[in-house]
């Protein structure tokens, strides 16, 4: 829980500058979980559910980061199967995967940093670490049990009881 209260309270006023004071001053965990829960705040939840009866479309290839972090070779492969890609020599694709791996963007985090305004001289992130950090997914670990019950039933509401589609998004939160 330390981390994740730690990274949020670090970046929560640098996201407030860019979009015009939003979201208000949250200053602990639980002033979060009290503004995202209850109104789907910042719709993450939402936006897995409006694509989940989709995921079987032809035309829809549904991923999850910590499915990318945990089979980088094997995503690459199914990603160019989707797009129609043929051809990749195993050398290429080794080379992608060196390219695609949290060392090498870190050796090079100004290319990565998300910039905007009307001259691009404004910074999502700072240039210090920008979007390049430590290349995982966030944990149900961090959470307070507390915590972990909060998002547990706003899950249970928001996926109006599809257990399927809970099962696949827990399994993802390790």
């Amino acid at each position: 829980a330390k981390s994740l209260q730690k990274f949020f309270l670090a970046h929560s006023q640098e996201f407030r500058n860019l979009w015009g004071g939003f979201p208000p001053p949250l200053n602990s965990l639980d002033e979060a979980f009290d503004f995202v829960i209850p109104n789907e705040n910042i719709a993450v939840l939402e936006y897995v559910k409006e694509w989940w009866p989709f995921r079987h479309h032809p035309n829809v290839l549904l991923l999850h980061y910590a499915d990318v972090l945990d089979d980088v070779p094997g995503t690459l492969r199914k990603l160019a199967k989707f797009i129609g890609l043929q051809g990749i020599t195993e050398e290429a694709y080794r080379e992608i995967e060196q390219r695609v791996s949290i060392e090498f963007m870190k050796k090079r985090s100004e290319r990565y940093r998300c910039l905007c305004g009307r001259n691009l001289d404004l910074a999502i992130l700072p240039a210090k670490n920008g979007v390049i950090r430590q290349g995982g997914v966030g944990s149900s670990s961090q959470l307070s049990e507390k915590h972990l019950q909060m998002f547990n039933e706003h899950m249970d509401r928001m996926f109006d009881g599809d257990e399927e589609l809970k099962a696949w998004y827990k399994q993802r939160m390790k």
